[in-house]
């Protein structure tokens, strides 16, 4: 595969096709191609930050249904991939569609991905009966995720505590130091600048809430 261009094709259509569209490509394309794939996400950000959370949502499906990841692997991309999901939803639609009350209008897509935040949520606080029972929930209401999710209880069921990386002193400096600076373009409305910066940290820091509340400023600053 070659690496894709998809800037003349998305000015010319709507986002329903482009989701069908891209659809198709990410579910031709061998395994071991899809890093072209993720780099055509990364400029899409840029210029078309929901063409871009999209297609990271398909490639984080195809990874994780296909990917053959280790426990703590699986389970940041199980959160990445929540996240996505909700960001691209929080990007298209009005607040108030997003209480508690109305959650249940929102695509099966949407609900599932805060059930499992709430699945993940539980069990990062050691509440491993709640995660399964979240985790239950997502399977009906989204049955195309049931083998991930099943496997996800599996590897829960058999350790509680979420391995945490063994960060030295030097690396938490460095990420201080980025995310600092990371603020600052945010505040000058550098946005593309701060975007380019922000996927150079998320990978090592994939659970930074302050880093993911970061990207969605810039992604909703982006969309406008």
């Amino acid at each position: 595969m070659e690496k894709k261009d998809f800037s003349v094709l998305l000015n010319r259509i709507d986002l329903d096709t482009w989701r069908n569209h891209i659809s198709q490509i990410v579910n031709a394309a061998a395994y071991e191609e899809n890093q072209y794939l993720w780099e055509a996400r990364e400029v899409l950000f840029n210029e078309h930050p929901l063409q871009g959370l999209w297609l990271e949502k398909l490639l984080l499906e195809k990874k994780l249904s296909h990917g053959f990841l280790m426990k703590k692997d699986l389970l940041e991309a199980l959160e990445r991939y929540a996240f996505t999901i909700t960001s691209y939803y929080e990007a298209l639609y009005q607040p108030s569609i997003f209480q508690s009350d109305k959650r249940c209008l929102l695509p099966a897509e949407c609900r599932l991905a805060y059930g499992l935040q709430e699945a993940l949520s539980c069990w990062e606080q050691g509440k491993l009966a709640e995660t399964i029972r979240f985790l239950r929930e997502a399977i009906l209401i989204e049955p195309r995720m049931t083998g991930v999710v099943r496997e996800v209880i599996r590897l829960l069921n058999n350790e509680i505590a979420w391995p945490v990386p063994d960060a030295g002193p030097e690396f938490e400096q460095l990420a201080k130091q980025m995310k600092e600076a990371l603020r600052g373009m945010i505040e000058g409305r550098n946005d593309k600048e701060a975007m380019s910066v922000l996927l150079q940290l998320l990978p090592l820091l994939p659970k930074d809430r302050e880093l993911l509340k970061m990207q969605q400023i810039l992604l909703a600053r982006l969309a406008d």
